[in-house]
């Protein structure tokens, strides 16, 4: 008696991928780079930045570990050459076997040790000291100013921390002017954290229409970020555009919206 057995199909696994020794090695060597970039940047922050923002990545930004030392190919490029033409392999692997052959014939590509002697540690942690400052930094614009008032930091921090404690906003910490040719200086005003910084700006720009210390400024201050460079190319050039286009049109078409600009739903007549 035969017995009856289900047919089934089986489907072969899918062939094993992989990638040309060379090209591993390229990102291996790249991943090496960043860490030792990041590590160095670490030291640099706790080293030179201020003694609280240095604590603050000391503790929460650990070192990255060192990668470990790349192995050996597991079948040398030889082997492979004997086998199958060149043609079949990636071009980047097809040349350091083409390279490596005349010389050696069992030599595979070395990987090059990364030493980030070319890195100045200061430069890069004061750049990076800037821009985590700038991400807890609002920027007042045509705020007054008063040259020959030494006391004057001291007066317009006392009145920001008043509108920031009346409207229910972040207390500012301290505040200083950009050194700049304009009538009013730009005034940098310092937070604690980013969020605080947010929370500010956003309350900043309802308190001013009704605040009576800002109504009573004849130079009507507005409140942005602390901004790079490009962001700054950008802002002004939105700036640009808004102003153009508002006036040509006789009424508010666009308004501003962080360093962006956006069509305004509701226009009013342009003054």
């Amino acid at each position: 008696m035969m017995s009856k057995r289900k047919h089934t199909d089986t489907l072969p696994d899918d062939p094993p991928q992989f990638v040309a020794y060379a090209d591993y090695m390229e990102l291996f060597n790249h991943v090496s780079k960043l860490t030792a970039i990041i590590n160095e940047l670490r030291s640099g922050i706790i080293e030179s930045a201020s003694k609280t923002l240095g604590e603050k990545i000391a503790l929460t930004c650990e070192p990255l570990p060192d990668m470990s030392p790349i192995g050996l190919p597991v079948l040398a490029p030889p082997v492979f050459d004997e086998v199958f033409p060149q043609s079949i392999f990636p071009t980047s692997y097809a040349s350091v076997t083409s390279k490596n052959a005349g010389a050696n014939p069992n030599s595979v590509p070395k990987v090059s040790s990364f030493t980030p002697n070319h890195l100045d540690k200061l430069e890069i942690a004061r750049e990076a000291a800037k821009l985590i400052d700038k991400a807890t930094r609002v920027v007042i614009e045509r705020f007054p100013d008063d040259r020959n008032d030494k006391e004057q930091d001291t007066k317009q921090l006392r009145i920001l921390q008043n509108i920031a404690s009346s409207n229910n906003l972040p207390v500012p910490v301290k505040i200083h002017r950009h050194e700049c040719k304009s009538m009013y200086r730009p005034l940098k005003v310092q937070f604690e954290s980013s969020s605080d910084r947010d929370s500010f700006l956003h309350g900043f720009h309802i308190a001013r229409r009704t605040n009576p210390d800002i109504l009573a400024m004849p130079s009507k201050p507005r409140a942005r970020r602390d901004l790079t460079r490009p962001e700054w190319e950008t802002l002004r050039a939105s700036r640009k555009h808004v102003y153009d286009e508002n006036k040509k049109a006789g009424k508010t078409i666009f308004i501003m919206s962080d360093i962006n600009y956006r069509v305004n739903k509701n226009p009013l007549p342009f003054l």
